[in-house]
């Protein structure tokens, strides 16, 4: 209703479009991995884009999700960039991930437990990706400025039509001798599955390490290891991570006065074997889902990031309800020896 009164305040001319029809095309827009004009496009020439949601709007009717019969209007180009920000602005989309995402995780357990499979939960995956979006150009000296957090100075300079243009919030960042510009996603995954439970969304410059707390804290009670790369090493994390009962397995990193032992090296090729899968995520986030942020804004930014995480989490979430989810060796050799040991204890 609120998506609703913002897109029409002066109730004029035709009724405005129903959000939750808006917000399926939204993630029709994710699944196939459109941009706002080529979904535009679809929705008037692919009919079998219009059968879909048609079809899902009268299951919404016979639920009683829905009132009233919506009509299926045709959004333009520029109503589904409004309702996209107006969904992300007031966390309507962040809700519906961590609702969706609660159901996903809460399923799959009952059906590893129904399969005598590894549950999932228990070991989790933190990484970060970049978020590349096109460079904003700005004089050296307003960009000092909204560095050290002087924004509402630096917006009074241009009107809104120059302003609207810009993306004040993206910052430099470097990797692998190459620059980039834009956000970083902070992420928590589950090593079974495969699924999101939980991100972080920050400009890139901001250190990896400093959002390993974070997602710690919003690790699930079952999780007991967390895998992640080198670059998340620092003791006193580690030991804050310890008192809260997760035990850190991040890949060890050689210093000028020290390198790594023999051992020490076996056990980095062992961790990598588990820390790799998070790869797999960021590659379909990106890959599979088209993830490739277009807009300026950095709401709208931010609401793309949440329909990806929620469309690629429905995709596993698919996979895991099919059986076609592959479980890794290491996985399947620790659940033989959990089962060993407790067949001797009960000896």
């Amino acid at each position: 209703k609120e998506a609703q009164r913002q897109s029409n305040p002066k109730n004029a001319g035709r009724k405005p479009i129903n959000p939750v029809l808006m917000f399926l095309i939204l993630m029709v827009k994710e699944f196939l991995g459109l941009s706002n004009l080529r979904l535009a496009q679809i929705l008037i020439s692919d009919k079998s884009i219009k059968f879909f949601i048609r079809k899902q709007i009268h299951w919404l009717i016979k639920c009683g999700k829905i009132e009233q019969t919506v009509k299926s209007n045709l959004p333009k180009i520029s109503t589904i960039r409004k309702y996209l920000e107006i969904f992300s602005a007031d966390g309507v989309l962040s809700r519906c991930k961590s609702m969706a995402t609660a159901c996903f995780i809460a399923d799959s357990v009952n059906i590893a437990k129904a399969r005598r499979l590894p549950l999932p939960q228990r070991i989790g995956l933190i990484d970060a990706s970049i978020i590349p979006i096109a460079v904003t150009h700005l004089p050296r000296g307003i960009y000092q400025k909204i560095k050290n957090g002087h924004i509402r100075e630096v917006e009074g300079v241009w009107p809104y039509r120059r302003l609207c243009q810009l993306n004040l919030d993206a910052r430099w960042t470097k990797k692998n001798n190459k620059r980039f510009f834009g956000f970083k996603l902070h992420t928590l995954t589950d090593a079974v599955t495969k699924i999101v439970l939980h991100d972080i969304f920050t400009p890139a410059n901001i250190h990896d390490v400093n959002q390993l707390l974070e997602l710690c804290n919003h690790a699930p009670e079952s999780m007991v290891k967390i895998y992640a790369d080198s670059g998340y090493c620092s003791e006193d994390r580690e030991q804050t991570m310890s008192e809260s009962g997760l035990k850190s397995m991040f890949i060890k990193r050689p210093y000028s006065h020290r390198s790594l032992t023999y051992d020490e090296k076996i056990e980095n090729n062992k961790r990598s074997s588990v820390r790799c899968r998070v790869e797999h995520i960021f590659a379909g986030l990106k890959l599979n889902q088209g993830f490739l942020p277009k807009s300026k804004s950095t709401v709208c930014i931010k609401g793309e990031c949440d329909l990806v995480i929620l469309a690629y989490n429905t995709s596993r979430y698919q996979v895991i309800i099919d059986g076609r989810l592959k479980y890794p060796k290491f996985l399947i050799k620790e659940k033989n020896r959990s089962i060993g040991d407790l067949v001797r204890v009960s000896g």
